[in-house]
Formats: structure tokens, sequence, C-alpha cells
């Protein structure tokens, strides 16, 4: 996703720390839901004096959470700055992310159909699953192939059968 801030004095050297919602800024590590995109590198993708624009965030999981700023990064002045928790002390807005709940394990019964549900927040009918072997990592090589233990003419393809909410 693309998160915007807004606010005066912005720059291409602006920096965002995503933290739990009920931590303070400047005061918390990075959540652990962040995959990409914020923290020390998390440096701006686009904008202007007056919009700051983060690019490529990707979060691992639903929730609401703390956008932290840190605008003294420098390439020529300050090449340290905007590296340690401590120095995103600027609370700049929350983001809330949609998902489903992870962690979810079913043990369905061999070579009898079954259905599997998907609860969280902010899923549609666009939505799509793949079911891998419990040994590979979601977004990971291997994980665009559903798991061989699938019988093939059962293999989830389309939108969801029912959708809710």
């Amino acid at each position: 996703c693309t998160l915007p801030i807004e606010g005066s004095g912005l720059s291409q050297n602006d920096r965002i720390y995503i933290i739990a919602e009920h931590l303070e800024c400047g005061t918390a590590p990075q959540s652990f839901s962040v995959n990409q995109g914020a923290g020390s590198s998390g440096e701006r993708t686009s904008g202007s004096d007056i919009i700051s624009r983060f690019g490529g965030i990707i979060m691992g999981s639903h929730g609401t959470f703390k956008v932290c700023w840190c605008g003294s990064y420098d390439p020529i002045s300050c090449p340290a700055c905007c590296q340690t928790m401590q120095e995103y002390t600027v609370y700049a807005g929350n983001l809330t992310s949609g998902g489903p709940i992870q962690g979810q394990v079913d043990r369905p019964a061999i070579a009898v159909p079954f259905s599997y549900t998907i609860t969280g927040w902010g899923l549609s009918d666009v939505d799509r699953i793949r079911i891998v072997d419990s040994t590979t990592i979601c977004g990971q090589a291997g994980a665009e192939v559903h798991s061989l233990g699938l019988e093939a003419s059962t293999v989830p393809n389309g939108p969801p059968s029912i959708v809710e909410g």
C-alpha cells in the first residue's frame, strides 16, 4: 500500500516507523507485522513539501497501528539519523490494515471433502487462498502453487463459495 502523510516542511528524507497501537512513538520498536516499507529504510517514495507518500508497505497481519515520523535524516549532514526507534518521536497518525486472522490450523480427515472458513477484517469476494505445505512460507518461493497433498480436482480456484458480513 501507499501511505500518505500530510504536513508542512516535509522532504524526500522523511522516514516512518509503524508500531503497535497501544505503544508510544519514540519508545517502541517497529511492529513485527510490518514485512516491508518502514523503519530505518522506510524512505518516502514520492511527495512534496506538504505531502510525503510511503509506497511499498506490506503488512503481515491485520490490525490498527501507529505511524511515527522522523524528519531529521539527511544524507550529507545527518546520515546516521532516523536509525533508532528513539528518533521516531512524532505521531503522524494511524494505519489500519485488513486481512485474515492468522495461525489457523485445521486437521481434516484424509480423503474426505471439507470446508475451510477464513475470518478477519476487510475480506471480500475477490480474495483468494493458496493451501501450501506447513514447511512452505507464504509469500516465498514455493507458495505460488498448492500443496501436492491436495486432490487436484478439489483445489480451491475462483471466488469464495460463501461470503458473510
